[in-house]
């Protein structure tokens, strides 16, 4: 019975929805910023992949503009998804995430409460969505390019972020200029008299790389480092950082106590970054030589480690999602890729075992210096 009610309800929204004004002209204002030029370059160790892999990392995509709408009196959830009239704004999400807020969500615009404001006509601004509210890669380098967009435009805007607020948000909205944050819990649906939305496309889809265009990122790294890093200066030895994921349930090394025993042969030190702040991680990765992890938001960090430098990235060889090769291109790194052990995959959890030998093979061809000499970073 609870499933035939919720289905007729659901069927009566869809109507109700589809009968309502659509988003147009009168309601939407589209500003277009200048279109990134692609640079490219194949991983270091391309001719040693798989056929199959080589495939993924030889496509050449044109990037679309970026774009920023500004919307009169719609509602606002603390997802970052807009909606009104029972429609929603889907330049607002994530692509994929529509059925998440379908239906009874669209209902609360009908118990939202007017967003209270320091400053009557004050604009105010959102450029997070559902899958940034709390994670680390796809804030950074998702939302922190659509602030830039947003700098250009409001610079003086209040802006609407993730309740609870983690650090690495704060610190970067901060570090951006925007003192004025509104916290919104997802929970929480407002109604906005004006809002500026920076268009929200995945960084993690190889096709369609959007947001995490060269021009955007290497903006934000520099922004990024401005704040949070010393000047250059001589440093006394090149940090070789591993960044595990020992406290994450997926993407781990199945062998990593072996793993480390390698890996201090070689002068590594291993890191947990959720555990430290934004500007230890920028700053770490600033003074970082050679960088190594499983692909996931550890490797993020990479946009901070300065030209030149080398990221090898472990991931399964069914695992063909290029963003971090991508990010490693845009910010001038020297990118390898290291495929686990087919043989054993676990496949739920994207575990594996990493082939020791073929990594030590890896490491004696990066690295021609011993770590104890001094270089100018």
């Amino acid at each position: 019975m609870y499933r035939l009610v919720k289905s007729i309800i659901n069927n009566l929204l869809r109507f109700y929805s589809s009968r309502q004004s659509d988003w147009n002209d009168k309601l939407v204002s589209e500003i277009n910023l200048p279109q990134a030029i692609l640079s490219y370059q194949l991983p270091v160790n391309f001719s040693r992949l798989p056929a199959s892999l080589q495939r993924s990392f030889v496509k050449v995509v044109n990037p679309p503009p970026g774009h920023v709408y500004t919307l009169q009196d719609v509602f606002l959830s603390g997802h970052g998804t807009v909606f009104k009239n029972l429609r929603l704004f889907t330049p607002s999400l994530h692509p994929g995430t529509e059925k998440n807020f379908q239906n009874s969500f669209l209902l609360r615009q009908v118990r939202a409460q007017k967003l209270k404001l320091p400053e009557a006509g004050k604009v105010v601004a959102v450029a997070h969505d559902q899958w940034s509210t709390q994670n680390y890669f796809h804030w950074v380098i998702e939302s922190l390019p659509r602030l830039l967009l947003l700098r250009e435009l409001a610079p003086n805007c209040i802006l609407i972020v993730p309740s609870p607020t983690p650090e690495f948000i704060l610190s970067t909205a901060q570090a951006l200029g925007f003192t004025q944050l509104l916290p919104l819990s997802t929970g929480e649906v407002v109604k906005v008299p004006q809002l500026l939305v920076p268009r929200a496309l995945p960084s993690n889809l190889s096709d369609f790389p959007t947001y995490q265009e060269e021009q955007y990122v290497q903006q934000m790294r520099v922004a990024m480092l401005n704040a949070f890093c010393p000047p250059l200066q001589i440093k006394q030895r090149k940090r070789r950082v591993y960044a595990s994921r020992a406290n994450a349930s997926l993407r781990v090394v199945a062998n990593e106590a072996e793993l480390l025993k390698v890996l201090s042969e070689y002068g590594f030190e291993t890191v947990l970054f959720e555990e430290m702040t934004f500007q230890e991680q920028v700053s770490m990765m600033h003074d970082t030589d050679i960088l190594l992890g499983v692909h996931g938001a550890n490797l993020t960090n990479l946009v901070f480690m300065l030209p030149g430098t080398t990221i090898i990235e472990i991931a399964a060889p069914e695992l063909l999602n290029n963003v971090y090769y991508r990010l490693a291109l845009y910010s001038s790194l020297e990118y390898y890729y290291l495929v686990c052990d087919p043989e054993t995959l676990d496949m739920v959890r994207m575990t594996g075992r990493v082939d020791l030998e073929r990594l030590r093979a890896l490491l004696d061809d990066i690295i021609t210096e011993p770590i104890s000499t001094a270089c100018v970073l």
